[in-house]
């Protein structure tokens, strides 16, 4: 069951609550992305990232890291775009 998985996943982010709910967002046709609900209330954003399109997942990762930080930079006035 959908939801039972996604409780397993959530629980390796955030142990200090409960998921209660979810709902399929299907916008998407690579990955599967879930918006879940918490028994506080709180909402979170699951993604399963489809392995057979993204051959190199750590990869991806570190490409996201590394352009989250530099746009965080940008924003903290440390560099500029060019």
């Amino acid at each position: 069951m959908v939801i039972d998985q996604l409780k397993i996943v959530f629980s390796h982010f955030d142990d200090s609550t409960e998921l209660v709910s979810y709902k399929e967002l299907a916008s998407g046709h690579i990955n599967d992305t879930y918006l879940i609900e918490t028994l506080n209330k709180e909402k979170y954003v699951l993604q399963r990232i489809n392995h057979g399109v993204f051959k190199d997942v750590p990869g991806l990762i570190n490409n996201k890291v590394s352009v989250q930080r530099y746009e965080s930079q940008i924003l903290k006035g440390v560099c500029r775009l060019i």
